[in-house]
């Protein structure tokens, strides 16, 4: 299982990941080949196909179907971009759209290979944190402590926002000047998605309608924060007709802030159901891009009042758990100032208190991943075969959607079942193995209760052939559960080519009209 998109047929999504240095296509300058970046580095654009597969770290990911312009985009080069010295000849990277001392990274990729009048779509991508926070690493802190955290426990403004402004007016500008007829589309991942929102609220509402879509993956809601920065609720309005997220129920970032019914929320809020059932915390991560389940015209999988209602329930309920783990927090005195909190009160209470809501939060947050997954089950198990009934009177395009859900339904509960045979094997072979385990214990019992009859080398002589290791097969087990997790692999990966296949039956409907049609 991986943290990234399974392939990449949906390009806003190809651009946010590619923010991130090891996805399996990036952008970042210093992580490049040293010829894309030379031809960056000389004021070159430098071209990206999505519509080519690629391997990655023992991943295959297939290029894209359907994608506008084939797939292809031009990272244009940050001319600004230079190389300031701080101290004893280190230096930081600074232009336009990097500020490495603030931790603010953005690229900007054109439709064209140049910016002229054949250009109609150009995408601004804001990568989020860089990595998890590391209290001994001060890398990313500017991430962490000087954004997220004012964020989370403020509601203010992040920092990195003022640089996305000064892009954003920028290219604007650039637009204007040599590309008349192109819009600017805006994406970001996690806190590149605080920091797009709060960007566009520092442009005018003339720059604002340059401004074509916003479309922000697994980030918190922004409205309160643009409440408190002092927008308009004219300019609130204007953003929110633009901005489009996409988040998963089980990701405690995107359920921030999230409360309030989802339409009453900013921008268009849509939550996927999400491939893997697993936390931020795990390993796939829910907040990374692996949870995302896409069509081959690259729509992710999204859940709705009628189909799989309870992945809004559930992220309905982390982001009330999210609540009362920031009202406890604010209670011991702990704000986006964490001096007050480091340096207030007694140390030992603080530690003791931490770990004791951390316990908590976990405990909380795993019943509703598992309580959503016994709901999806059972829902799965009540419709399929109302959705035999529904497709049997219906006709057209509605048959086409219902068989189209039908398939998408049977894929994952294919997925369900074939990890719970997955861990249920796992279980026998533990359990058998330690039920050999209690019988070698309890032979050493017998054998040593008879040292009155036998000398100590007889005793040793019995007991040395009677090891684990002589009649237990470490081969044969471990056989045994990779063929249970690969048979696991087998049965995700065909459900999620089921996925793909329940669109493309609308595909085949439609050239089939066609073809009748002439």
């Amino acid at each position: 299982m991986s943290n990234y998109l399974a392939n990449f047929n949906n390009l806003y999504l190809n651009l946010a990941q590619g923010a991130y240095p090891d996805a399996p296509v990036f952008f970042p300058l210093d992580d490049l080949e040293f010829k894309d970046r030379d031809q960056l580095l000389s004021g070159n654009s430098l071209p990206f196909d999505f519509s080519k597969s690629k391997n990655h770290n023992g991943h295959h990911y297939p290029g894209g179907q359907h994608l506008p312009n084939d797939g292809i985009v031009y990272l244009q080069p940050d001319v600004q971009l230079k190389a300031i010295p701080v101290q004893d000849g280190v230096t930081i990277q600074k232009g336009l759209l990097t500020d490495q001392m603030a931790g603010f990274n953005a690229y900007f990729l054109t439709d064209t290979a140049e910016l002229n009048a054949e250009t109609r779509n150009t995408y601004l991508t804001i990568r989020g944190s860089d990595g998890s926070f590391n209290a001994l690493d001060p890398s990313n802190w500017n991430d962490w402590l000087g954004n997220n955290l004012v964020f989370t426990l403020g509601d203010k403004q992040v920092p990195q926002s003022h640089l996305a402004t000064e892009g954003m007016k920028a290219k604007i500008a650039e637009l204007r000047q040599r590309a008349p007829n192109a819009k600017l589309n805006i994406t970001g991942h996690s806190l590149g998605t605080m920091v797009s929102v709060h960007g566009l609220a520092g442009l005018s509402m003339d720059e604002l309608e340059m401004v074509e879509e916003v479309v922000l993956f697994n980030g918190p809601d922004t409205l309160n924060s643009l409440n408190q920065m002092g927008v308009s609720s004219e300019k609130i309005k204007a953003i929110s007709e633009k901005v489009t997220y996409y988040v998963n129920p089980f990701d405690m970032v995107s359920m921030l802030n999230r409360t309030e019914p989802f339409e009453q929320q900013l921008g268009t809020v849509k939550v996927i159901i999400p491939l893997h059932f697993t936390s931020s915390f795990d390993n796939p991560s829910s907040h990374m891009f692996g949870g995302y389940q896409l069509d081959a015209f690259g729509n992710p999988l999204v859940a709705s009042e009628t189909f799989h209602p309870e992945f809004l329930v559930a992220g309905q309920k982390l982001a009330k758990l999210n609540q009362t783990a920031i009202t406890l927090l604010r209670s011991q005195g702990v704000s986006d100032d964490m001096r007050n909190f480091l340096f207030r009160g007694r140390l030992d209470y603080k530690l003791l208190f931490g770990a004791e809501l951390y316990d908590y939060y976990q405990k909380e947050y795993q019943a509703i991943i598992a309580e959503t997954r016994l709901a999806a089950i059972k829902w799965n198990k009540e419709n399929i075969p109302l959705y035999h009934s529904r497709i049997r009177s219906a006709t057209g395009s509605q048959r086409i959607q219902l068989r189209s859900e039908l398939l998408q339904i049977s894929a994952q509960q294919a997925i369900f079942e074939s990890e719970d045979q997955v861990k249920a094997t796992k279980q026998l072979v533990a359990q058998a193995k330690e039920e050999v385990q209690a019988l070698i214990q309890d032979t050493y019992t017998q054998v040593y209760s008879m040292t009155n009859y036998l000398s100590a080398w007889e005793i040793e002589n019995i007991l040395s052939s009677f090891q684990l290791d002589d009649v237990w097969n470490h081969g044969i087990e471990m056989e045994t559960i990779a063929e249970a997790e690969r048979y696991g692999r087998d049965v995700s990966e065909f459900s999620s080519r089921l996925v793909t296949a329940a669109e493309r039956l609308e595909e085949v409907d439609r050239q089939g009209a066609i073809f009748f049609s002439s």
